[in-house]
């Protein structure tokens, strides 16, 4: 290629330092939020059995291992265990995703299946906050999306999430459940602020 086309600066920095390619070849183009998100008629309803007096957490995902979507048994347990608070978090899984999943991640996650595009501000609007625990993305639009329908995002600290939202996200290492649950719990037992 004469030139590559990427989505955010740590991807250009990361083919310039790892893969010596010329800095002056990769230029940024950045992503946005879909106008859907602007404009509530064009938005469908999505239907979310919330489980009573449990705080709501979700995340637009398809099932990929670095989703790190296993993570998040024992991040319910822990808030449960340490925390007291009841946590579900809810997915949108398609039926042969969920078939996969084993009941112990059943018991603390949801799947409202595959969404449309239109489906996904319902969706978010109807959850507490939003989980992002990935560990490797170029560009996810779920940090943008959580930040356009003003919802708490609780997110891997990592550079991808870093580069989009700043100070905006509450960051964890997503590899360790205790310090995921530690940051849920101080959210929503502190009430922390991060809609700025």
């Amino acid at each position: 290629a004469d030139n590559l086309v990427v989505e955010l600066e740590h991807v250009k920095d990361s083919l310039v330092k790892y893969k010596g390619i010329d800095a002056g070849k990769v230029s940024d183009v950045y992503n946005n939020v879909s106008s859907l998100y602007f404009n509530q008629e064009k938005w469908r309803d999505v239907l979310v059995h919330k489980k009573k007096g449990h705080i709501s957490l979700g995340i637009v995902t398809r099932d990929y291992p670095h989703k790190n979507l296993s993570v998040l048994p024992s991040v319910a347990k822990c808030l449960k265990d340490k925390y007291s608070l009841d946590v579900h978090f809810y997915v949108t899984l398609n039926d042969g995703e969920w078939a996969g999943k084993d009941s112990d991640f059943k018991q603390c996650v949801s799947t409202v299946g595959a969404l449309t595009p239109d489906q996904c501000p319902s969706f978010y609007k109807k959850m507490d906050g939003v989980i992002f625990p990935s560990l490797l993305e170029c560009f996810s639009a779920t940090p943008l999306e959580a930040m356009v329908m003003e919802k708490p995002l609780f997110a891997s600290d990592r550079g991808f999430v870093r580069d989009v939202c700043g100070d905006f996200a509450v960051y964890f290492d997503p590899l360790d459940p205790n310090d995921i649950a530690r940051k849920i719990a101080n959210y929503f037992t502190l009430k922390e602020d991060r809609s700025s």
